[in-house]
């Protein structure tokens, strides 16, 4: 009898555990020493053997003093000058900076940390609470929060050192944000808009731009590390145990936390962060999340013999694996609507019955609920807002006749903003409320324009390579990728820069009128015609796969959300279906 030594040349490994997919897999979370007072909504800075907290609320109420880490214990140090809770901070032990806050009443004071003392410097230009902050003492950046009066904000400011100075605001008003990195190199990762949110947002020192969402929407979560090597963990309490990963292109759900806690602040790095303190109140316990200095990380093609589970395994990578199922069918029943957000938090507005209609519902991973109407009639539309769409979309241009109309949705209404510059019917969009684009479509013939959208007004850019209407955009005003399209249905797509359009690898099979979702390089493309088709192809920044098709083929086919999290809206009228990815990597073989 061949072995599998003689075949392959070389025997199966036994392991007791199963290697992991890459080192942040190997982390896990273990107990450290207490707080010497439970408190939620706090200050956080530094890192897993130099900790800082200050302020939050306590049992007893506002919190005005601080506690040091040192890896092991918590000590008591020198109270901030103004007790408040909801405060956000950032930095090191040594270069700390907190700012807002809610005392009453919602604060602009700022104070920065030395490793002893607490200084009061220069205040914010926003009185906010629950913002996000990111950077030290010396340059740091903070951005959302709730005001005076009960408003959510938008609002961004940088500090020098000594002054707040206004910046480029982030995309959509949230609060509740967790802020990491630096003042020229952060990230805003969930947040409450409402609703709450897996969106984040990169920040280079001067504009805010869509990045990969969240796994999980979450908001009052732990955030540390960089732009490109981050950790979350926590959220809305009491249950949240979840901690994710981002590798600077995607996140990834690793170790849970012992305790489900929200209203956090994050303290460390990826690989050495610290989760403490809480609610539900009062939480005192600290855990410590750690990676090996050696971990056992699975190639491609390794296989080996679990002697712990007494099973063959094997590792193979499996992106793109995944599933379409039933969702809730739309209240008002047609195809080609706008379709902007995320699969749990969808906004669906216009499309065809026929007539056309200007219904809106929003959806929220279950059941369609009917909303406010648009104020134009129309469909095949420019649909923007990315994972904002239930807060924070926008209608522009669509059928039956071509118009330049444009309606900006704030999660209540809809207001007509300005025009695009040129009416057309069939086009593609993408991008977010404050920055979008409007790519093709259809006005007396198929045209390439491409105009971008500021948050106030249109402005054409450079054409597409082939001119097209029906096509499907994702991805955001500076990296987008506009899919197939029409007269007739193509094969191919175009990646956008920022500036120019080009041509990228065609897919597979020729469609127009499908759906897609994702961003510029990682997206799904699903449905169309001719057929009506159950297509789906992955497109993994290179090349496009076939994978998982549709349960019920369809012919006009919108779509949203993320690569491995969709929502489609189809034909027949109304129906939805949900994508959803298989990322597991390890394999268990059986006997045939």
């Amino acid at each position: 009898m061949a072995t599998y030594s003689g075949i392959k040349g070389f025997t199966i490994q036994s392991l007791a555990t199963d290697p992991v997919a890459s080192e942040i897999l190997g982390g896990t979370w273990a107990s450290g020493n207490n707080l010497n007072t439970a408190r939620s909504a706090f200050a956080g800075a530094g890192i897993q053997t130099a900790g800082l907290i200050a302020g939050g609320y306590s049992p007893a109420g506002q919190a005005g003093n601080s506690e040091e880490y040192d890896g092991t214990s918590w000590a008591e140090g020198n109270n901030i000058n103004t007790a408040r809770t909801e405060v956000a901070g950032n930095g090191t032990q040594t270069t700390a900076i907190i700012g807002g806050g809610w005392g009453p009443p919602r604060h602009t004071a700022s104070e920065t940390y030395d490793g002893t003392c607490w200084t009061t410097v220069n205040g914010m230009t926003t009185g906010a609470s629950a913002r996000g902050m990111a950077g030290t003492s010396a340059a740091g950046l903070c951005f959302g929060g709730y005001t005076v009066p009960s408003a959510i904000t938008s609002n961004s400011e940088e500090f020098d050192g000594t002054c707040w100075a206004e910046g480029n605001n982030v995309n959509r008003n949230l609060f509740q944000s967790a802020g990491i990195g630096t003042q020229t190199a952060a990230l805003a990762a969930g947040g409450n808009t409402p609703p709450v949110v897996a969106s984040v947002e990169q920040y280079d020192g001067t504009s805010w731009t869509e990045t990969a969402d969240l796994v999980n929407a979450t908001n009052n979560q732990g955030g540390c590390g960089t732009t490109t090597a981050a950790l979350i963990y926590g959220g809305p309490a009491p249950t949240n145990t979840e901690t994710e990963a981002f590798d600077g292109t995607t996140w990834t759900e690793v170790a849970d936390l012992a305790t489900g806690r929200g209203e956090i602040a994050g303290i460390g790095i990826q690989t050495a962060a610290v989760a403490t303190g809480g609610v539900t109140y009062p939480i005192a316990s600290t855990e410590i999340f750690t990676v090996p200095a050696t971990v056992s990380i699975a190639q491609e093609g390794q296989v080996w013999y679990n002697t712990t589970s007494t099973v063959l395994k094997g590792f193979a990578l499996n992106i793109g694996a995944g599933s379409w199922s039933s969702g809730g069918t739309l209240t008002t029943t047609r195809t080609k609507p706008g379709l902007t957000g995320t699969q749990t938090s969808t906004l669906a507005f216009g499309g065809n019955i026929p007539p056309r209609t200007n219904a809106t519902e929003t959806y929220n991973g279950t059941a369609w609920t009917e909303v406010n109407n648009l104020n134009t009639t129309r469909y095949v539309l420019a649909d923007i807002g990315n994972d904002a769409g239930q807060t924070a979309s926008l209608a522009g241009g669509g059928g039956p006749s071509a118009t330049a109309d444009t309606e900006s949705w704030d999660g209540t209404c809809w207001t007509e903003v300005n025009n695009l510059n040129t009416a057309r019917k069939f086009l593609g969009g993408t991008g977010v409320q404050a920055a979008g684009l409007a790519v093709g479509g259809y006005t007396t013939g198929y045209v390439g324009i491409v105009e971008t959208w500021d948050g106030t007004c249109w402005t054409e850019t450079n054409d597409l390579v082939n001119a097209r209407g029906y096509t499907a955009a994702v991805g955001t005003s500076t990296a987008a990728l506009t899919i197939t399209g029409e007269p007739t249905p193509r094969d191919y797509v175009e990646s956008y820069n920022g500036t120019c359009w080009t041509e990228v690898a065609d897919l597979n099979t020729a469609r127009a009128q499908g759906g897609g979702a994702g961003v510029q390089t990682l997206a799904l493309y699903f449905g169309g015609e001719p057929g009506p088709s159950a297509k789906t192809e992955l497109w993994d920044g290179t090349s496009w796969t076939e994978v998982a098709a549709l349960a019920t083929a369809d012919s006009e086919v919108s779509g949203a959300g993320s690569a491995s999290s969709a929502i489609k809206v189809g034909d027949p009228p109304g129906n939805t279906e949900e994508w959803t990815s298989t990322t597991s990597a390890i394999k268990t073989f059986t006997a045939s």
